[in-house]
């Protein structure tokens, strides 16, 4: 599976505007088309063209798998209509946590999830993505979402980490699990990685021994 470096407008944090999981992404209608082509041609993802809840940083809003895919209450009617398109089960957390995306990692095999999210929202995100939900924190932070990015086959988590952390992400995801960074040095590292199913995009800022690790980390080979 192959890394492309990419940057949307010049800005190398790509994975705050795209949420992808399962074959499919989630797009603001006002990415570059030159953009939208790369996640279709190179990843192999489906697109859907839309913001979520008002909101273009659409990676931080949204979490997805192959199983379904989760969004805020927020979202209205004419979006929830656009991601129909995408033949894709979804799910529509009550919370006033909006930012699902930021509080969420999954892969297929399990989620992590931020404390923050109260009880009542975990069973409607178990139900969309179909997999068992831990919730912790990683390096001290609750916005587990943005501090891991998960493969079926590995994830790569913020560098401060704890082993005790890294154990609870390894059993929930039922991965292995190693500490990088993206974008030269920055920690939070789902904002510079896209996952598709023929490849992934990461931040233009990152550098040559980061793409080692994340090939690495995330079982690229």
């Amino acid at each position: 599976m192959m890394i492309y470096r990419a940057s949307m407008r010049n800005n190398p944090f790509i994975g705050v505007y795209v949420a992808s999981g399962g074959g499919s992404a989630i797009v603001p209608p006002a990415a570059p088309r030159g953009f939208v082509s790369r996640l279709e041609g190179l990843l192999g993802l489906d697109v859907g063209l839309t913001t979520v809840g008002g909101v273009s940083a659409v990676g931080a809003m949204a979490v997805m798998n192959k199983n379904g895919i989760a969004v805020p209450s927020i979202i209205s009617d004419e979006e929830l209509s656009a991601l129909r398109a995408l033949g894709r089960r979804i799910g529509v957390v009550e919370s006033k946590h909006n930012c699902l995306g930021n509080l969420v990692c999954t892969n297929d095999y399990g989620a992590v999830a931020s404390p923050a999210l109260p009880k009542e929202a975990i069973a409607p995100l178990r139900d969309v993505l179909g997999v068992e939900i831990r919730q912790l924190t990683i390096a001290g932070s609750e916005v587990v979402g943005s501090v891991v990015v998960a493969t079926n086959g590995g994830a790569l988590t913020h560098p401060f980490i704890s082993e005790g952390e890294k154990d609870e992400v390894r059993r929930s995801l039922n991965v292995k699990v190693d500490a990088g960074t993206v974008n030269g040095g920055f920690k939070h590292v789902r904002a510079g990685i896209i996952l598709g199913l023929e490849g992934i995009l990461v931040g233009e800022a990152t550098t040559g021994p980061e793409l080692m690790l994340i090939r690495e980390a995330l079982s690229l080979a």
